[in-house]
């Protein structure tokens, strides 16, 4: 096995999530293996970056938000499950 060594920062970074419905297993799956690899390169001592983030304004977030009665906004607060109070969640 060739033990490599990185020497300059670490860079790691999470598909671009889209809000056009629920998070799912797999938003889960790849963020928390972002994750455990990033504390693994900052134990070892490298310096990481960590990205990670969502696209609130595609056009097929707009698409779903009109099908579902909402705008835009309201959608995105719906799905990410920051508006519990004023959809019933």
């Amino acid at each position: 096995m060739v033990n490599v060594r990185a020497t300059g920062p670490c860079y790691v970074s999470t598909p671009i999530y889209y809000v056009n419905d629920k998070p799912h297993i797999g938003h889960v799956y790849t963020s928390t293996l972002a994750d455990v690899y990033a504390r693994y390169q900052r134990n070892l001592g490298l310096d990481v970056f960590l990205l990670t983030g969502t696209d609130e304004h595609g056009l097929k977030v707009c698409a779903c938000a009109g099908a579902a009665g909402r705008r835009g906004v309201c959608h995105w607060a719906h799905c990410t499950g920051r508006d519990k109070r004023r959809e019933g969640g």
